[in-house]
């Protein structure tokens, strides 16, 4: 009812369990910085959060979490984390056995419904960190049956529809004046989804769909994405936000320009 998945092209990495939420207070909160964004304060959670556990040894690497932050700059708006007590993550196939591995994203409580994950053999970095085949064969995750499919009837309102035609033959007497550069449209389409259905599938489908774009599945909230706001790694930052593409230039020097 509830995957935790966060993947990107070949990268892949899901949450088992819920060991800790991380949920920011509204900008009337108590402890919060009323000036701070939801995404600012979040960060200071996640601080609060990690430092204790890094300055008794933990790798910073390996302190994972899931989340999200609303566009919203209200002081109500929230942003929340899930730190799960299992991570597990690597790449398609292609790759060794030892790129899929799990690890205890907080090295002082147990890591997965089972029990508490092993120390690693020896030669293997990370006391915390496992392969799949030796979660599998330790007994520490226990792979639950698929359920049934997720189906659902889209449909959208007669008011939305009389909306978007209304949007689109604006957008194209704009273009056929000569004063648009750039349409963007979009229109809400609602369905339900049956209570027993298996969400794991729909989060499946959609990475096999839209293998280049960013999946997630974050408390109920399961969607495909073209768009990564940011990747942080090895101290550098990368973005593909498309609504701010431009053109590439014919040199560095223009690059920079635009």
């Amino acid at each position: 009812r509830r995957p935790l998945v966060g993947a990107s092209g070949r990268r892949q990495l899901g949450g088992l369990g819920d060991l800790k939420l991380i949920e920011t207070p509204g900008a009337d909160g108590a402890d919060s910085d009323a000036d701070a964004s939801p995404a600012g304060r979040l960060a200071e959670a996640w601080h609060r959060y990690t430092t204790p556990r890094v300055q008794t040894g933990a790798d910073p690497h390996r302190l994972i979490a899931f989340g999200w932050v609303p566009f919203s700059t209200r002081p109500e708006a929230r942003a929340r984390l899930i730190v799960p007590q299992l991570a597990v993550g690597g790449e398609d196939a292609g790759d060794s056995a030892d790129s899929d591995s799990t690890s205890s994203t907080d090295p002082s409580r147990s890591a997965g419904p089972a029990g508490p994950v092993r120390p690693a053999p020896d030669g293997r970095t990370g006391g915390n960190r496992l392969t799949l085949t030796e979660v599998e064969a330790a007994g520490l995750v226990h792979p639950l049956p698929w359920g049934p499919a997720p189906r659902t009837e889209l449909r959208s309102t007669p008011d939305e529809r009389t909306r978007f035609e209304r949007a689109v033959a604006a957008g194209l007497g704009w273009i056929d004046a000569g004063d648009c550069r750039k349409v963007v449209l979009g229109r809400e389409i609602s369905g339900r989804v049956s209570l027993d259905a298996d969400l794991r599938r729909l989060v499946r489908r959609l990475h096999h769909v839209y293998a280049d774009c960013c999946i997630f599945a974050m408390d109920g909230l399961i969607g495909a994405s073209p768009e990564r706001l940011a990747t942080v790694s090895g101290g550098q930052v990368r973005s593909r936000v498309l609504a701010g593409t431009a053109a590439r230039g014919a040199d560095p020097t223009s690059d920079r320009r635009a």
